[in-house]
């Protein structure tokens, strides 16, 4: 399903408002609160769910309390293959409307009762209710998750990511009798019931009797064997002790030369060592005085070759002041020709100012008159609309009241009672002390609203009351009355038509006033009157004054045109200049950069060229010393002496080395210690066999086989009987688990299976949010139950406000991603993310937007709090203004 757009009239507290949606993105209404963004959504599901004549609670709590009006909702969408307008007007009886208009796939017109029912059937057709209801994160309500089991679109997408199918009932009703069974031998718990654990104790029990008498029975054959083999081996070790002294001795004296011969080589290298010291000295001056002679060497031809650049550097130097002198010469006349150019294309400038000024004067004036013309209307207009008590609804008040006379006039006349008198004969008659002739043949009739009296003077007086139905409409009717007369004298009429005639002049000068307005605003534009007014008097200021100021010998242009092409002539030839100027500058730079350049260059030469003698100079007086002290030839002999010493050292510590790797010293070392301590194992084994000989021969002597064979008959025959009525009873348990623990187990593996796609995309999304160690438990209903972050796993409703409600937006992110575009529903946050940080609202604006974009999926966000989704790109924003407004201006907003 898609929502195109929706319209509210007359909703709670919102008068009219009108929405478009982006379809495949998001949409972000924005809007103060109590202007309607909430009612939005809830006015689609009054719209889905109740008829238009309904009067439950719902319907009833949609309606506007500040006036009687009847709630109406509008609603444009696309859901399967059906695109269409649905609308209903909520109000009882034949006050409610509604109407459906179906565009595709082919063209219906459905009103009343009948387009009910056929929005209902479209709906039961192509839209997942379940899945509409939770992807819903409605205002004010506390944060849950979304209810996912219940959604069949969401089955169809996990069922197609896991390749599996549903639980069918036959399966769950199979499962229920196996657990069922289960339940006889084991708790919930898995642990087993009192009446199998008994019967296995027993049988353990007897097993341990059998046990015991097995043992005795053993241990009285394992210790006579132990006897005898305990004999045989104190004789081996006896002889084994032997040879392994014999062998230690050997080996001790095969160690003793090892040691030796380790202590001439370390003597070997400490005159190695000391030979080296020496050497070391006499190496390093050896090393200093060549390094001596190859730095003055290279310093010389340093030198030679700084002297060579230093005059290259110095006639580049004298060329290079001579084009810095050309090229300020070039300037100076640049500059000259410049400000002639300058001050030509000034006068040419205002020339222009002045002819255009003329043009604009002529304009601006005809402007303002208009302007000052349209205003005189609207003052007299003004003056009529002032003077006019009388507006439509004063008018229409007046109306009521009128006709609320003639209905009370004609129910006073309607229940009072009437009096005929019909006379026979000319007489006198006095009705409520006003004389009134009879005469023969002529009746009198007349309505009773009051106490009358009919007097017959000197002979009777007939006194006539009405009941007090009439007197009760009477007093009504006199009120009637008296509240027009009172709002006739407050509005300065005399009756209706007079009222009438004033509001159509009002109304008439008001169309002038509006009328006169829009002429003045086409004459003003962008300007106030007074800012007009004040261009015009600058504008003739200026043109009167141009001749008079003018000073130059220039010829003045014919017109506008003229001026233009004299001005743009001397807008080309300044800029000619400014270029020639510019053009000079940059070579007076260039040389001067050039002639800088040179200076530091030069400058540069001559510091390297002293530094360098300086250092001539340092190695020639080092070397000169050193030589003094010794030749370089001594010097050089004196290293090969002390090199051919280290080299006679090096070559004896070798040989040594040598012979004392061919005595093997390691196999050696390890041989002797290894024979030693073989000589302890042995001592050791030895006392040890002896001692356990002894104890053993003593418990031959003390134990007797008192009775042991018969006592272990009697226990194995009572061992099998137990055990067959054990092992029965526990085969049905076996069974009964097994077939349990299977089914179970499918189950889980089933259940695992076909939540794991959303788990994974609930992950995927919430380590954009949390981290790369975001990970998520479901529970059966595919909900949340656990959160694991950095190694930490917390249950969802031990969790934080702001995460509960982070984890369940993802929850309904992941849905819309799993669920296909062709089956899914927009998902709606109302007022959301209220208790998010703004690092994970910028991470959540992520994930919101790539949901969106990714699975071409509808986003609704309504918030008064705009910079909770600024982070969000590609959204479309609706902004709501504060009250009522017509759908034109939103859609401009």
């Amino acid at each position: 399903m898609r929502i195109h757009r929706v319209g509210i009239r007359n909703f709670r507290g919102v008068d009219e408002c009108d929405v478009d949606f982006s379809t495949d993105g998001i949409t972000i209404v924005e809007g103060p609160n109590e202007v309607g963004k909430s009612s939005l959504i809830e006015a689609i599901n009054l719209l889905f769910t109740a008829p238009s004549d309904s009067t439950k609670k719902d319907v009833k709590a949609s309606r506007p309390v500040h006036r009687d009006a009847d709630p109406r909702v509008e609603l444009t969408l696309q859901t399967g293959d059906y695109e269409l307008t649905y609308s209903k007007t909520f109000g009882p009886g034949r006050r409610g409307e509604t109407t459906l208009q179906i565009t595709k796939p082919r063209t219906e017109s459905i009103a009343g009762r009948e387009a009910h029912e056929r929005m209902s059937e479209i709906i039961a057709e192509t839209l997942d209710e379940g899945l509409w209801a939770a992807l819903q994160f409605e205002q004010g309500t506390e944060i849950s998750q979304p209810t996912l089991g219940e959604s069949h679109a969401l089955q169809a997408a996990l069922d197609g990511a896991a390749g599996s199918t549903p639980v069918s009932a036959a399966e769950d009703t199979l499962f229920a009798k196996a657990e069922t069974e289960f339940g006889k031998y084991f708790t919930g718990t898995g642990k087993r019931k009192k009446e199998i654990q008994e019967q296995e104790d027993a049988v353990r029990e007897l097993e341990g009797r059998e046990g015991e008498r097995e043992t005795a029975l053993r241990d009285l054959e394992e210790l006579t064997s132990t006897a005898e083999s305990l004999a045989r081996d104190r004789a081996r070790l006896e002889i084994r002790l032997a040879e392994a002294e014999a062998e230690a001795a050997d080996l001790g004296a095969k160690l003793d030369n090892v040691i030796a011969k380790a202590s001439e080589i370390e003597q070997l290298e400490s005159e190695l060592n000391s030979a080296k010291a020496e050497l070391a000295p006499v190496s390093d001056a050896v090393e200093r005085r060549r390094k001596l002679a190859d730095d003055e060497k290279q310093y010389i031809e340093q030198e030679t070759g700084l002297a060579s650049g230093r005059a290259a550097v110095s006639s580049d130097q004298a060329n290079a002041r001579v084009r810095v002198d050309r090229a300020i010469e070039r300037g100076k006349q640049a500059n000259s020709v410049l400000e002639d150019c300058r001050r030509i294309e000034q006068i040419r400038r205002t020339d222009h100012d002045f002819l255009r000024g003329k043009l604009d004067l002529e304009m601006m004036g005809e402007r303002l008159a208009r302007a000052e013309a349209a205003e005189q209307e609207v003052a007299v207009a003004q003056e009529v609309v002032s003077r006019s008590l009388v507006d439509d609804d004063a008018l229409e008040r007046l109306r009521q009241l009128e006709h609320e006379a003639i209905v009370k006039r004609a129910t006073l006349e309607a229940g009072s009672p009437s009096v005929r008198l019909e006379p026979h004969t000319n007489s006198s008659l006095v009705i409520d002390g006003e004389p009134e002739q009879l005469r023969d043949g002529h009746p009198i009739e007349r309505r009773v609203t009051a106490e009358a009296k009919f007097e017959i003077p000197e002979i009777v007086t007939i006194t006539v009351r009405p009941g007090s139905s009439p007197e009760i409409a009477s007093r009504e009717l006199d009120d009637v009355q008296a509240n027009i007369a009172g709002l006739l004298a407050d509005l300065g009429v005399t009756d209706l038509a007079d009222a009438k005639r004033v509001n159509d002049e009002r109304r008439e000068a008001a169309g002038v006033i509006k009328h006169a307005e829009e002429r003045i605003r086409d004459a003003l534009r962008d300007l106030s009157r007074e800012e007009l007014k004040q261009k015009v008097s600058n504008l003739r200021a200026f043109v009167d004054a141009h001749p008079e100021t003018r000073q130059s010998d220039l010829s003045m242009a014919a017109d506008l045109d003229d001026a233009s092409a004299l001005l743009a002539a001397a807008e080309t030839a300044r800029e000619e200049a400014d270029e020639e100027r510019a053009e000079a500058e940059s070579e007076r730079d260039a040389a001067q950069s050039q002639l800088e350049t040179l200076n530091q260059q030069l400058a540069k030469q001559q510091a390297d060229h002293e530094q360098l003698r300086g250092r001539l100079a340092q190695v020639r007086e080092e070397l000169e010393g050193a030589r003094q002290q010794h030749s370089d030839e001594e010097l050089e002999e004196k290293l090969r002496s002390k090199e051919r010493d280290v080299q006679e050292k090096a070559a004896r510590l070798e040989d040594g080395r040598r012979e004392y790797e061919a005595l093997e010293p390691e196999k050696v070392r390890a041989r002797a210690e290894n024979a030693s301590a073989a000589v302890d194992r042995c001592r050791e084994d030895r006392d040890s066999t002896a001692h356990d000989l002894r104890d053993a021969r003593v418990k031959l002597e003390t134990l007797g086989a008192d009775g042991i064979a018969e006592q272990l008959d009697e226990a194995r025959s009572q061992l099998e009987h137990q055990r067959r009525a054990w092992e029965s009873l526990w085969r049905r348990a076996q069974a009964a688990a097994k077939l349990y623990e299977t089914m179970a187990a499918c189950r889980t593996e089933a259940f695992q299976r076909y939540r794991a796609p959303l788990r994974e995309k609930i992950e995927e999304l919430g380590r954009i949010v949390f981290g790369a160690s975001f990970a998520v438990e479901l529970s059966e209903d595919l909900a949340i139950s656990r959160r694991a972050l950095d190694g930490v796993t917390v249950p969802f409703e031990q969790l934080s406000v702001g995460a509960r409600e982070q984890l369940s937006i993802l929850a309904r992110l992941a849905t819309a991603a799993l669920v296909d575009p062709d089956s899914g529903v927009p998902v709606v946050l109302d007022d959301a993310l209220g208790y998010s940080d703004p690092e994970r609202l910028e991470a959540l604006g992520a994930v919101i937007r790539m949901i969106a974009a990714r699975q071409q999926c509808q986003v609704i966000l309504l918030t008064c709090y705009p910079d909770r989704y600024r982070f969000i790109g590609d959204a479309v924003t609706v902004k709501l203004p504060q009250g009522a407004r017509p759908s034109e201006e939103l859609a401009s907003s």
